[in-house]
């Protein structure tokens, strides 16, 4: 954490330890000891969310792909329940809202 210090203090970056966390994604070192800036331990946590993926330090991917797949079901599930009720009938609107609604959640950590 040294080299963060000095990074930090170098370009006059401030650290929100309120908002700092780490994972540890490696079984061995689950137990490591409290990582430690200013006189403050870093939060440790087991999964965390990053630009809408969420990564679990003991799985892989799958974990993260798994919510992100609930999301976007919960969602077709909502927009279909709302088509009767909006007389939607159009399949072209149909698919454009699919595009608008689902496809953003499908498309979290694509890249």
């Amino acid at each position: 954490m040294g080299s963060l210090t000095s990074f930090c203090d170098q370009r006059q970056l401030t650290l929100n330890l309120s908002k700092t966390q780490r994972m540890t994604s490696d079984a061995r070192h689950s137990h490591a000891a409290d990582l430690v800036l200013n006189s403050a331990a870093v939060e440790k946590v087991e999964s965390l969310k990053y630009l809408g993926f969420t990564f679990h330090g003991g799985r892989d991917m799958s974990f993260g792909l798994g919510i992100l797949s609930t999301a976007a079901k919960k969602a077709v599930f909502v927009m279909r329940r709302q088509y009767p009720l909006l007389s939607i009938r159009d399949s072209a609107l149909h698919c454009k809202l699919l595009d608008t609604l689902v496809l953003p959640i499908l498309s979290y950590a694509v890249e």
